[in-house]
């Protein structure tokens, strides 16, 4: 079992790392045909369609890989098929009210020169959201790489050759933000039709057709827990870029977000593991088999410390050099590299606490822990940043991700009895 396990993450490695690849070029390329200033913008409002479109698919998404690995597993095939009816109806539902929420919002109150690009923007959400949910309903019946290929591969690949295309043909000329967003519509758009072809093929196509049964009471329950834990989440995560981007220059929010790519070569492993872990983590539980689930957590923590540990010595000697990269202008994020690596280190050695929790049904804890350290990264970005800068967020940032998974930890082994970190 443990082999193919391994294999199958080292699959969903190789796209994730080979996705994290594609986001640099496209990142690079976008610094050359854009200005510092625009770039930074483009970091801000992706930021926002980000976040809302991860809220919007929040209620389902993580639900569905518990859910419908659970109920094939147990042959539950009259509920999957509710499930994924339901989930499907609310997760667009959702993006279309969070859609037109902003659109009336960005109508009365235009605060910044970036919300008329942000509102043709908006449109992304539903699709966004879908292909979340559609990527869910794949990861939950074991496709953990096919669930991958279209957003990581096929979509970054897209926005790098049309980047790609734009710096080799250009007349002295630099991509406005309109024009790439339009871009980034088509490719969603295509994305999008790719997933539900899979989807088709590896899902609903093989499902015993059965009379849809409907757990409302479980669903609603749970479904609000989730939305819950992944909103305030996402505000966790994106609270440094969206704090920078309305308290720093836009230039700035640039060189940091730069920092923040590198850092997410740890963020990988980590993800990875989520993907490839959680699934099992969840049948494992279901069959009650805790010392199983305790020994593959520790397995693949250590693992991911061990290789997160070279990523970081390498970051520490040469990440000056890999800065430059992109401009001299970018060698300043160095030391926000380092902080922000750090933490990410932590996460990636310890963090398999979260999966645990959230596949055993002890998703209130996540929550409980993230409300309290959502409220602590806010707190410290708005007292850090005015006086540190892009400093200030990465230490917020940081710190906050430590004591979150410290808390996961201590909640896992007080109800379960089981250490999932790296000792």
């Amino acid at each position: 079992m443990l082999s193919k396990i391994y294999r199958i993450w080292s699959g969903a490695f190789v796209i994730r790392l080979v996705a994290l690849l594609l986001s640099f070029g496209s990142s690079w390329l976008l610094t050359q045909v854009m200005t510092d200033s625009e770039y930074g913008s483009y970091v801000y409002i992706l930021s926002i369609v980000g976040l809302l479109a991860g809220m919007a698919a929040a209620a389902f998404d993580d639900l569905a890989v518990r859910l419908v690995s659970a109920y094939q597993t147990n042959s539950h095939f009259a509920l999957l098929q509710g499930f994924w009816r339901v989930s499907g109806v609310v997760t667009f539902g959702l993006s279309v009210l969070l859609l037109f929420v902003w659109k009336i919002y960005l109508h009365y109150y235009p605060t910044a020169d970036v919300l008329p690009i942000l509102a043709m923007v908006l449109c992304n959400i539903p699709l966004l959201a879908m292909l979340s949910w559609l990527q869910g309903l794949l990861l939950g019946s074991r496709h953990t790489i096919l669930s991958q290929l279209p957003e990581n591969i096929f979509k970054s690949l897209l926005l790098l050759l049309a980047l790609l295309a734009f710096w080799l043909y250009r007349t002295n000329t630099f991509l406005s933000l309109s024009q790439l967003f339009l871009w980034q519509t088509w490719i969603n758009i295509s994305v999008l039709v790719v997933t539900l072809g899979l989807c088709w093929r590896y899902f609903w196509r093989d499902l015993p057709r059965e009379k849809p049964a409907y757990a409302w009471s479980y669903w609603n329950k749970n479904a609000v827990i989730f939305l819950c834990i992944s909103s305030i989440n996402l505000i966790n995560i994106r609270a440094d870029i969206l704090a920078l981007g309305t308290m720093v220059s836009p230039h700035e929010l640039g060189y940091y977000n730069i920092a923040a790519k590198l850092s997410e070569l740890l963020k990988l492993g980590f993800l990875v593991s989520n993907l490839v872990f959680a699934p099992i983590f969840a049948s494992l539980f279901a069959e009650q088999k805790l010392p199983e689930l305790e020994q593959l957590a520790k397995k693949s923590s250590r693992l991911m410390a061990a290789l997160g540990l070279v990523v970081v010595v390498a970051f520490a000697v040469v990440g000056k050099y890999v800065l430059s990269w992109w401009g001299t202008n970018f060698v300043t994020a160095y030391p926000v590299l380092l902080v922000l690596l750090l933490g990410q280190w932590v996460n990636l050695a310890f963090g398999a606490a979260a999966n645990v929790l959230q596949m055993t049904g002890k998703q209130s804890w996540i929550f409980n822990a993230i409300v309290i350290t959502t409220l602590l990264n806010v707190a410290l970005n708005v007292l850090l940043i005015p006086h540190y800068g892009t400093m200030g967020a990465a230490i917020a940032t940081s710190l906050s991700t430590i004591i979150k998974i410290l808390i996961w930890n201590a909640v896992v082994y007080r109800y379960w009895r089981i250490r999932v970190g790296v000792w």
